[in-house]
């Protein structure tokens, strides 16, 4: 429930949990549970949309940034077609990703959580770009909270040094 909890409250949140722990299921069960609260209108967040990614499977981190944001923007584009829509055929970067949570565009509130995310670890370059582009001026965005779950404190380093620059309020650290 502390998990669920965190991001109705809108924060910005790492788990760091050991392996074969039970965390995907707990991470599904939080999702439906965010979901079912949300169809319902019983969230203090109206609208809420969310969405369950793994890093696991189709994230293309071995070919550089171009090629991770492009497998990026597919798999939220699996999740929901006409939200996270965008031509194939262009050139697809970080732009492409942050528009997705554009106000303007798209003013659902969105709240997400991407589990395995400690494989992006092995690409130090792709990690800061994904976390600078999470972070940007929240008063643009729609992204009203996230969780990043994973098995490595290499996340830890990344969000304190990158918090000084943006809210410090909304970062939460909830360990297992």
């Amino acid at each position: 429930m502390e998990l669920y909890q965190h991001l109705v409250d809108g924060h910005y949140i790492y788990i760091k949990v050991n392996r074969q722990s039970g965390k995907t299921t707990f991470i599904t069960a939080t999702v439906n549970l965010l979901q079912e609260k949300s169809n319902a209108n019983e969230l203090p967040v109206p609208d809420l949309e969310v969405y369950l990614i793994t890093f696991g499977v189709g994230i293309d981190i071995r070919n550089g940034k171009m090629a991770f944001w492009l497998s990026m923007c597919k798999l939220f584009r699996v999740r929901n077609s006409k939200r996270f829509s965008f031509n194939d055929s262009r050139e697809c970067g970080a732009n492409v990703f942050k528009n997705f949570f554009l106000k303007k565009k798209n003013g659902s509130p969105i709240s997400f959580i991407i589990d395995d995310f400690s494989n992006v670890f092995e690409e130090p370059l792709i990690l800061e770009e994904f976390i600078n582009t999470l972070l940007k001026d929240h008063s643009t965005y729609c992204v009203h909270s996230f969780a990043l779950v994973g098995i490595s404190f290499a996340i830890k380093i990344i969000i304190i040094k990158k918090s000084h620059n943006y809210s410090k309020s909304k970062l939460q650290h909830i360990y297992n």
